[in-house]
Protein backbone atom coordinates (compact mmCIF):
# COMPACT_ATOMS: atom_id res chain seq x y z
CA UNK A 1 0.00 0.00 0.00
CA UNK A 2 1.29 3.42 -0.93
CA UNK A 3 1.15 5.38 2.33
CA UNK A 4 0.70 8.63 0.44
CA UNK A 5 -2.39 7.34 -1.35
CA UNK A 6 -5.38 8.68 0.55
CA UNK A 7 -7.95 6.44 -1.14
CA UNK A 8 -5.80 3.36 -0.55
CA UNK A 9 -5.52 4.10 3.17
CA UNK A 10 -9.25 4.66 3.44
CA UNK A 11 -9.98 1.42 1.59
CA UNK A 12 -7.58 -0.49 3.80
CA UNK A 13 -9.16 0.86 6.99
CA UNK A 14 -12.63 0.01 5.75
CA UNK A 15 -11.65 -3.55 4.79
CA UNK A 16 -9.95 -4.00 8.18
CA UNK A 17 -13.08 -2.94 10.02
CA UNK A 18 -15.43 -4.99 7.88
CA UNK A 19 -13.43 -8.20 8.49
CA UNK A 20 -13.06 -7.62 12.23
CA UNK A 21 -13.90 -10.55 14.47
CA UNK A 22 -13.44 -11.27 18.18
CA UNK A 23 -10.29 -13.32 17.61
CA UNK A 24 -8.52 -10.47 15.82
CA UNK A 25 -9.69 -7.64 18.08
CA UNK A 26 -6.48 -7.26 20.09
CA UNK A 27 -4.31 -7.28 16.98
CA UNK A 28 -6.50 -4.72 15.20
CA UNK A 29 -6.56 -2.39 18.21
CA UNK A 30 -2.78 -2.61 18.50
CA UNK A 31 -2.35 -1.89 14.80
CA UNK A 32 -4.73 1.07 14.86
CA UNK A 33 -3.00 2.52 17.92
CA UNK A 34 0.42 2.26 16.30
CA UNK A 35 -0.90 3.64 13.01
CA UNK A 36 -2.47 6.64 14.69
CA UNK A 37 0.69 7.39 16.58
CA UNK A 38 2.78 7.08 13.42
CA UNK A 39 0.48 9.38 11.46
CA UNK A 40 0.29 12.04 14.16
CA UNK A 41 4.02 12.04 14.86
CA UNK A 42 5.03 12.19 11.21
CA UNK A 43 4.84 15.93 10.59
CA UNK A 44 5.39 15.55 6.85
CA UNK A 45 2.21 13.43 6.70
CA UNK A 46 0.21 15.73 8.92
CA UNK A 47 -2.04 17.17 6.20
CA UNK A 48 -2.77 13.69 4.87
CA UNK A 49 -3.58 12.40 8.35
CA UNK A 50 -5.87 15.33 9.07
CA UNK A 51 -7.83 14.76 5.89
CA UNK A 52 -8.26 11.05 6.57
CA UNK A 53 -9.13 11.65 10.19
CA UNK A 54 -12.00 14.03 9.52
CA UNK A 55 -13.29 12.52 6.29
CA UNK A 56 -12.88 8.79 6.95
CA UNK A 57 -11.66 7.65 10.34
CA UNK A 58 -14.13 9.54 12.56
CA UNK A 59 -17.13 8.64 10.37
CA UNK A 60 -16.01 5.02 10.53
CA UNK A 61 -15.81 5.20 14.31
CA UNK A 62 -19.33 6.60 14.35
CA UNK A 63 -20.53 3.68 12.24
CA UNK A 64 -18.82 1.21 14.56
CA UNK A 65 -20.47 2.72 17.63
CA UNK A 66 -23.99 2.48 16.18
CA UNK A 67 -23.49 -0.89 14.49
CA UNK A 68 -25.90 -3.67 15.45
CA UNK A 69 -23.36 -6.34 14.45
CA UNK A 70 -20.52 -7.41 16.77
CA UNK A 71 -21.58 -4.55 19.06
CA UNK A 72 -19.05 -5.15 21.83
CA UNK A 73 -16.09 -5.75 19.52
CA UNK A 74 -16.81 -2.77 17.26
CA UNK A 75 -17.55 -0.46 20.17
CA UNK A 76 -14.33 -1.42 21.91
CA UNK A 77 -12.32 -0.77 18.78
CA UNK A 78 -13.92 2.63 18.14
CA UNK A 79 -13.44 3.71 21.77
CA UNK A 80 -9.78 2.71 21.68
CA UNK A 81 -9.27 4.83 18.56
CA UNK A 82 -11.10 7.83 20.03
CA UNK A 83 -9.21 7.68 23.32
CA UNK A 84 -5.93 7.39 21.43
CA UNK A 85 -6.84 10.55 19.56
CA UNK A 86 -7.79 12.33 22.79
CA UNK A 87 -4.41 11.42 24.24
CA UNK A 88 -2.81 13.41 21.43
CA UNK A 89 -5.19 16.34 21.81
CA UNK A 90 -4.30 16.58 25.52
CA UNK A 91 -0.63 17.19 24.78
CA UNK A 92 0.68 20.73 24.99
CA UNK A 93 2.81 19.99 21.93
CA UNK A 94 0.00 18.40 19.91
CA UNK A 95 1.20 18.31 16.32
CA UNK A 96 -2.20 18.76 14.75
CA UNK A 97 -2.94 22.29 13.48
CA UNK A 98 -5.10 24.37 15.80
CA UNK A 99 -8.01 24.52 13.37
CA UNK A 100 -7.93 20.73 12.98
CA UNK A 101 -7.87 20.28 16.75
CA UNK A 102 -10.93 22.51 17.00
CA UNK A 103 -12.82 20.59 14.29
CA UNK A 104 -11.99 17.26 15.94
CA UNK A 105 -13.15 18.41 19.36
CA UNK A 106 -16.38 19.73 17.87
CA UNK A 107 -17.01 16.40 16.19
CA UNK A 108 -16.12 14.41 19.28
CA UNK A 109 -18.50 16.14 21.65
CA UNK A 110 -21.32 16.91 19.20
CA UNK A 111 -21.44 13.49 17.50
CA UNK A 112 -19.72 11.01 19.79
CA UNK A 113 -20.53 12.28 23.28
CA UNK A 114 -24.31 11.69 22.92
CA UNK A 115 -23.80 8.23 21.38
CA UNK A 116 -21.38 7.09 24.07
CA UNK A 117 -23.42 8.65 26.88
CA UNK A 118 -26.65 6.93 25.87
CA UNK A 119 -25.49 3.62 24.41
CA UNK A 120 -22.05 2.60 25.62
CA UNK A 121 -21.71 3.91 29.16
CA UNK A 122 -24.11 1.14 30.26
CA UNK A 123 -22.23 -1.76 28.67
CA UNK A 124 -19.94 -4.26 30.33
CA UNK A 125 -16.28 -3.70 31.16
CA UNK A 126 -13.97 -2.73 29.54
CA UNK A 127 -16.31 -0.81 27.19
CA UNK A 128 -17.80 1.17 30.06
CA UNK A 129 -14.34 2.09 31.39
CA UNK A 130 -13.23 3.35 27.99
CA UNK A 131 -16.51 5.28 27.71
CA UNK A 132 -15.89 6.94 31.08
CA UNK A 133 -12.37 7.92 30.02
CA UNK A 134 -13.65 9.42 26.78
CA UNK A 135 -16.41 11.44 28.48
CA UNK A 136 -14.12 12.75 31.19
CA UNK A 137 -11.33 13.72 28.79
CA UNK A 138 -13.48 15.43 26.17
CA UNK A 139 -15.31 17.36 28.92
CA UNK A 140 -11.96 18.71 30.12
CA UNK A 141 -10.80 19.63 26.62
CA UNK A 142 -13.83 21.45 25.21
CA UNK A 143 -14.88 25.04 25.72
CA UNK A 144 -18.22 24.80 27.50
CA UNK A 145 -21.05 26.52 25.72
CA UNK A 146 -24.81 26.30 25.80
CA UNK A 147 -24.51 23.58 23.15
CA UNK A 148 -22.26 21.32 25.23
CA UNK A 149 -24.50 21.77 28.28
CA UNK A 150 -27.57 21.05 26.16
CA UNK A 151 -26.02 17.82 24.93
CA UNK A 152 -25.57 16.63 28.51
CA UNK A 153 -29.05 17.72 29.59
CA UNK A 154 -30.70 15.97 26.65
CA UNK A 155 -28.66 12.79 27.01
CA UNK A 156 -29.11 9.97 29.49
CA UNK A 157 -25.56 10.37 30.81
CA UNK A 158 -26.31 11.44 34.40
CA UNK A 159 -29.13 8.93 34.91
CA UNK A 160 -26.99 6.18 33.36
CA UNK A 161 -24.06 6.98 35.67
CA UNK A 162 -26.33 6.97 38.72
CA UNK A 163 -27.89 3.67 37.64
CA UNK A 164 -24.43 2.15 37.25
CA UNK A 165 -23.55 3.17 40.80
CA UNK A 166 -26.77 1.65 42.14
CA UNK A 167 -26.23 -1.55 40.18
CA UNK A 168 -22.68 -1.88 41.51
CA UNK A 169 -23.31 -0.88 45.14
CA UNK A 170 -21.64 -4.13 46.26
CA UNK A 171 -18.47 -3.06 44.42
CA UNK A 172 -18.13 0.45 45.83
CA UNK A 173 -14.35 0.16 46.08
CA UNK A 174 -13.95 -1.33 42.59
CA UNK A 175 -12.35 0.33 39.59
CA UNK A 176 -15.70 0.88 37.83
CA UNK A 177 -17.30 2.86 40.67
CA UNK A 178 -14.04 4.79 41.13
CA UNK A 179 -14.16 5.74 37.44
CA UNK A 180 -17.79 6.84 37.70
CA UNK A 181 -17.09 9.01 40.76
CA UNK A 182 -14.13 10.61 39.01
CA UNK A 183 -16.25 11.31 35.93
CA UNK A 184 -19.06 12.83 38.01
CA UNK A 185 -16.56 15.05 39.82
CA UNK A 186 -15.19 16.32 36.52
CA UNK A 187 -18.67 17.03 35.15
CA UNK A 188 -19.70 18.81 38.36
CA UNK A 189 -17.30 21.68 37.70
CA UNK A 190 -20.20 23.34 35.84
CA UNK A 191 -23.03 24.43 38.14
CA UNK A 192 -25.57 23.70 35.41
CA UNK A 193 -24.53 20.04 35.57
CA UNK A 194 -24.85 20.05 39.35
CA UNK A 195 -28.45 21.19 38.91
CA UNK A 196 -29.11 18.30 36.50
CA UNK A 197 -27.48 15.87 38.94
CA UNK A 198 -29.66 17.08 41.82
CA UNK A 199 -32.78 16.62 39.68
CA UNK A 200 -31.71 13.01 38.98
CA UNK A 201 -31.09 12.12 42.64
CA UNK A 202 -27.53 13.26 43.39
CA UNK A 203 -28.13 13.40 47.15
CA UNK A 204 -29.18 9.75 47.46
CA UNK A 205 -26.24 8.68 45.29
CA UNK A 206 -23.80 10.64 47.45
CA UNK A 207 -25.33 9.17 50.61
CA UNK A 208 -24.79 5.68 49.24
CA UNK A 209 -21.22 6.37 48.13
CA UNK A 210 -20.16 8.10 51.33
CA UNK A 211 -21.70 5.41 53.52
CA UNK A 212 -19.98 2.73 51.45
CA UNK A 213 -16.60 4.40 51.93
CA UNK A 214 -17.21 4.69 55.68
CA UNK A 215 -18.05 0.98 55.83
CA UNK A 216 -15.16 -0.24 53.67
CA UNK A 217 -12.27 1.69 55.16
CA UNK A 218 -8.91 0.76 53.65
CA UNK A 219 -5.76 2.82 54.15
CA UNK A 220 -4.44 3.09 50.59
CA UNK A 221 -4.00 5.61 47.79
CA UNK A 222 -7.08 4.40 45.93
CA UNK A 223 -9.26 5.07 48.95
CA UNK A 224 -7.80 8.56 49.28
CA UNK A 225 -8.46 9.33 45.61
CA UNK A 226 -12.07 8.21 45.94
CA UNK A 227 -12.58 10.28 49.08
CA UNK A 228 -11.02 13.36 47.47
CA UNK A 229 -13.37 13.03 44.50
CA UNK A 230 -16.37 12.55 46.77
CA UNK A 231 -15.42 15.58 48.85
CA UNK A 232 -15.01 17.68 45.70
CA UNK A 233 -18.42 16.56 44.46
CA UNK A 234 -19.97 17.24 47.86
CA UNK A 235 -18.36 20.67 48.04
CA UNK A 236 -19.71 21.70 44.64
CA UNK A 237 -23.15 20.37 45.49
CA UNK A 238 -23.36 22.25 48.80
CA UNK A 239 -21.87 25.40 47.22
CA UNK A 240 -24.66 25.31 44.64
CA UNK A 241 -27.27 24.93 47.39
CA UNK A 242 -25.70 27.78 49.41
CA UNK A 243 -25.86 30.09 46.40
CA UNK A 244 -29.57 29.33 45.91
CA UNK A 245 -30.25 29.95 49.62
CA UNK A 246 -28.40 33.29 49.54
CA UNK A 247 -30.38 34.41 46.50
CA UNK A 248 -33.63 33.28 48.14
CA UNK A 249 -32.86 35.31 51.26
CA UNK A 250 -32.15 38.33 49.07
CA UNK A 251 -35.55 37.89 47.38
CA UNK A 252 -37.26 37.78 50.79
CA UNK A 253 -35.34 40.83 51.96
CA UNK A 254 -35.90 43.04 48.94
CA UNK A 255 -39.17 41.63 47.62
CA UNK A 256 -37.70 41.56 44.12
CA UNK A 257 -36.36 38.79 41.97
CA UNK A 258 -37.56 35.24 41.31
CA UNK A 259 -40.47 34.63 43.67
CA UNK A 260 -40.02 30.85 43.33
CA UNK A 261 -36.51 30.91 44.80
CA UNK A 262 -37.53 30.70 48.49
CA UNK A 263 -39.55 27.53 47.93
CA UNK A 264 -36.79 26.06 45.76
CA UNK A 265 -34.21 26.81 48.45
CA UNK A 266 -36.42 25.25 51.13
CA UNK A 267 -36.80 22.04 49.12
CA UNK A 268 -33.05 21.86 48.46
CA UNK A 269 -32.25 22.28 52.15
CA UNK A 270 -34.72 19.58 53.09
CA UNK A 271 -33.34 17.15 50.52
CA UNK A 272 -29.73 17.81 51.55
CA UNK A 273 -30.30 17.54 55.30
CA UNK A 274 -29.21 13.85 55.55
CA UNK A 275 -26.12 14.61 53.49
CA UNK A 276 -24.92 17.41 55.74
CA UNK A 277 -24.88 14.98 58.67
CA UNK A 278 -22.19 12.91 56.92
CA UNK A 279 -19.79 15.80 56.28
CA UNK A 280 -18.19 15.44 59.73
CA UNK A 281 -17.56 11.67 59.48
CA UNK A 282 -16.14 12.17 55.98
CA UNK A 283 -13.64 14.79 57.18
CA UNK A 284 -12.65 12.59 60.14
CA UNK A 285 -12.11 9.67 57.76
CA UNK A 286 -9.82 11.73 55.53
CA UNK A 287 -7.79 12.81 58.59
CA UNK A 288 -7.27 9.17 59.55
CA UNK A 289 -5.79 8.20 56.18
Amino acid sequence: MNILDNSSISSYLRSSFSSLGPSSLTEIISYISQTLDSFVRARDLLSLFSEILLSDLLPLCSQLLVSSINVDEFSLLALCILNELLNELKLTDCVLPVHVQYDIKQELYQTFLPIISDRHIIREEPTVLLSLRFIQTIWILIDHTSISLLIISQSKLISNLFNLISQNKDKSTGILVQGIISCLTTLSEKREIIQIMIEHGLVSIQLQLIQDQLNFLTNDRTMMNVLNDLLSLLDRDLTYVLDIVKRALQVKKTGTGDSDLPSIAEKLLQVHKPLVALVGPMINLVCLL
